[in-house]
């Protein structure tokens, strides 16, 4: 109750209960409210509550042991696995907490219908509550018969392969929890169903009672949205995750932003001719333009268009540990736009930079991996406890034009911390080994396009590769009070090209905050978090460019434009004649002296031609920054929020020790729209 609650005779109750719940839980054993009193105010408008309690001594506990007649048990080392501990305050909530570990227990060794009652020891002089508990004789339990109800689409075997037990095996609470989260991870059915344990035909049988309440599994779902990632995207995605209610998977998208475009089917066979061996397809075309900053604007630099699919299977090894492969082939092609970074034909490093005009080309890459894993998390969709463990490598060149050693390292752990909190660890790490010759001097023998990449979503706090090496193109100008050459050094003038690299580490701490229950409904979900990472291990590139410079008598040096001299079709060398020569005035020659009618004829005359130029390029000052392992560390808040409007993240990252170079990123967002 509360000032501007109505009053209610039950509410009143059930406060009474709450204070003794209290007081229980705090050390007073002997609490009791001895009177609640309402008494209605004079202006009649109002009750005032007055309760009236006897709290008596604080107790603590005194000596905890375990009495069982059961010979399975170890009496010493169940009670000190207890949270009941000599010399705590007395705790109520404990002792029932303990006695549902005994249960727990005995349900491991077999005995589904255990009877465990706590004696109380209390010492008035001393103030202490000695607890003994007493766990009664049972039979072993046998699992009499499964049933599983409610499901009209799913096939029963579909649930049955999750159960870890079979009928007539031996109870086992642990492999009735097991079965319980593989099926609620299946996504299937509505969250949180317990299989239900119900006394069988006799004492030592037992019924497993599976009723499931299932829910759709098919997606429809057309979407346009705004990210600060991509801007506008539009999605069209249908997927059947139970399709044939056999469990299988079919899906379909269609994905389309500003700087990514892609066509992907894919379909997954969970249980291949109802053998636990999972096996899938996928059939793939990506278009991706990749882009760095000219000012405040993104410019689209390489695109790269990849057609391929993957054939990828699975086996269990052991409960928690899996083995999958996969075999992929693909073709890239990589290129620039011509008209933007291209001269007389060719990709021109003075305006699309080296490191760029080395990525193009057509390859095709032909690829063969698999991955170790450990799995052991409660949920697959949204994991409260447990850990996830995977070692993957992919080899490149069986076959192919491209040749490499891919290794990734996956870890997560999550843990509830009580009181609705759920913290959890996240890392991951990777390195790419080229088994290729030398490319030449100053460039890696790693293809820009097969690099890793860091930034944006992963690494919050850094825009979209915002870590790692990098090249800055900084233009020249003159200093109007001064009037001596200098360097641009605001960021939004700088031309930004992120590399990727072939190392990479990135660690993530997070602590999920919980919400009242009408935030719940509405789908919110906080966190806190902290962030690690680094990306580098790239080949240094050479300049694209030496500019040529000269200084004046003051010792000031000033850094001159380059003047690319004009030539023909067949990259000749052209010069034009006099104006006041007698044969070809005014026109473009082949001839340093003389004209010829044609280009690369016969020189005749003797005039001296002038040589001629095409353009003048601005100097400009290029920087590699990045390629450090010193870690980069972020640290934010963030919230996820399944909105009417479509499944939304906002964070606010505060990105606290970065490299120079770097691209930090306060606030990032994702948002869409389904119809």
């Amino acid at each position: 109750l509360s000032s501007n609650t109505s009053y209610d005779q039950d509410r009143l109750n059930y406060d009474q209960q709450k204070l003794r719940q209290f007081y229980l839980t705090e050390g007073y054993a002997d609490f009791r409210v001895t009177s609640a009193v309402a008494e209605l105010t004079p202006d009649k408008r109002d009750f005032i509550i007055t309760y009236v309690v006897e709290e008596g001594k604080r107790y603590k506990f005194g000596d905890v042991t375990v009495d069982s007649e059961i010979r399975d048990f170890d009496n010493k080392k169940l009670a000190a696995s207890l949270p009941v501990k000599k010399g705590d305050w007395y705790n109520a909530k404990l002792v029932e907490t303990s006695i549902d570990q005994l249960s727990e227990a005995a349900g491991l060794f077999g005995y589904a219908f255990t009877d465990v009652q706590p004696d109380y020891n209390r010492d008035a002089e001393t103030l202490t509550m000695g607890m003994n508990f007493h766990i009664a004789q049972a039979q072993r339990t046998y699992v009499e018969r499964i049933d599983i109800n409610g499901n009209t689409q799913t096939q029963d075997k579909v649930v049955r392969r999750e159960i870890r037990l079979a009928e007539g095996d031996a109870f086992n609470s642990f492999q009735v929890k097991r079965s319980q989260d593989r099926i609620n991870s299946l996504g299937f059915f509505q969250d949180k169903m317990e299989i239900k344990q119900v006394p069988g035909s006799s004492p030592d049988r037992i019924i497993l009672d599976t009723t499931l309440e299932e829910k759709s599994t098919g997606e429809l779902q057309l979407s346009v949205g705004y990210s600060s990632l991509e801007r506008f995207i539009i999605q069209a995605n249908i997927t059947q995750n139970n399709f044939r209610g056999k469990g299988q998977v079919l899906r379909a998208g269609v994905n389309y932003s500003t700087y990514s475009k892609s066509v992907e089917l894919g379909f997954t066979e969970p249980y291949l001719f109802d053998k636990n061996v999972a096996i899938g397809v996928d059939v793939f075309r990506r278009d991706y333009n990749s882009f760095n900053y000219i000012g405040t604007q993104r410019q689209t630099t390489y695109s790269q268009v990849s057609t391929g699919f993957q054939v990828r299977a699975g086996v269990p090894l052991t409960e928690y540990w899996s083995l999958a492969g996969r075999y992929g082939l693909s073709y890239d092609e990589v290129g620039l736009d011509e008209a933007t970074y291209f001269t007389d034909g060719a990709c021109d490093p003075l305006k699309a930079g080296r490191y760029l005009c080395e990525a193009i080309g057509n390859r095709w890459t032909s690829s063969v991996g698999y991955s170790l894993i450990y799995d052991s998390l409660n949920s697959r969709l949204r994991p409260t406890a447990g850990q996830r463990f995977s070692f993957s490598q992919d080899f490149a060149g069986l076959g192919g034009d491209v040749k490499y050693i891919r290794t990734r390292v996956e870890g997560s752990k999550f843990v509830n911390v009580g009181s609705g909190f759920i913290g959890s660890l996240v890392g991951e790490a990777g390195y790419i080994h080229s088994l290729e010759g030398s490319r030449g001097p100053g460039v890696d023998r790693i293809r820009i396009t097969d690099r890793f990449y860091l930034g944006e979503p992963q690494f919050r706090g850094f825009d979209i590769r915002g870590v790692g090496p990098r090249v800055q193109r900084q233009a020249y100008t003159v200093d109007t009070t001064t009037g001596k050459q200098i360097l641009v050094t605001d960021r939004n003038q700088l031309v930004d090209d992120a590399l990727g690299g072939r190392a990479y580490y990135l660690a993530r701490a997070e602590l999920e905050i919980p919400l009242g229950a009408g935030a719940r409904e509405l789908g919110l979900r906080p966190s806190i978090y902290v962030q690690a990472g680094s990306l580098w291990g790239l080949t240094r590139p050479l300049p694209t460019a030496n500019f040529p410079t000269i200084t004046d008598a003051n010792g000031n040096t000033t850094v001159l434009p380059i003047q690319r001299l004009l030539v023909d079709s067949s990259g000749r060398q052209l010069y034009q004649v006099p104006s006041d020569a007698a044969t070809g005035a005014g026109t473009y020659t082949t001839c340093a002296i003389g004209y010829s009618a044609t280009l690369g004829g016969t020189c005749a005359g003797s005039s001296t031609n002038a040589i001629s130029y095409q353009a003048s390029i601005s100097p400009f000052k290029e920087t590699y920054y990045g390629s450090s392992p010193t870690p980069r560390v972020s640290i934010g808040i963030g919230v996820n929020w399944t909105s009417p409007f479509g499944p939304l993240r906002i964070d606010l990252a505060k990105a606290l020790v970065t490299q120079k170079g770097d691209d930090p990123k306060l606030v990032t967002f994702n948002v869409g729209t389904q119809f």
